[in-house]
């Protein structure tokens, strides 16, 4: 429920400080415990059987994706900013 929500604004709060990122990254692991079938695996496990990445890998993904439509006129910067 709160994943799509984070993705959402993430622009923002990916600019947090590292402390915010490990603030997020213990409430992701809490709710992944929430599911009964993972409880006993390790996070890690949990992340692979739920099919999701660390909020960091999803900061660093999301930083390359943006690259990828800045290099490929996808997306146009503004030189001057």
């Amino acid at each position: 429920m709160m994943r799509p929500r984070l993705e959402y604004v993430a622009v923002v709060w990916f600019l947090s400080p590292i402390k915010d990122i490990r603030r997020l990254e213990w409430i992701q692991k809490i709710a992944t415990k929430i599911v009964p079938e993972l409880n006993d695996l390790a996070y890690e496990e949990q992340l692979k059987k739920m099919e999701l990445l660390t909020i960091q890998g999803e900061k660093e993904q999301g930083d390359l994706i943006k690259i990828y439509k800045i290099v490929n006129g996808i997306e146009k910067v503004d030189k001057e900013d």
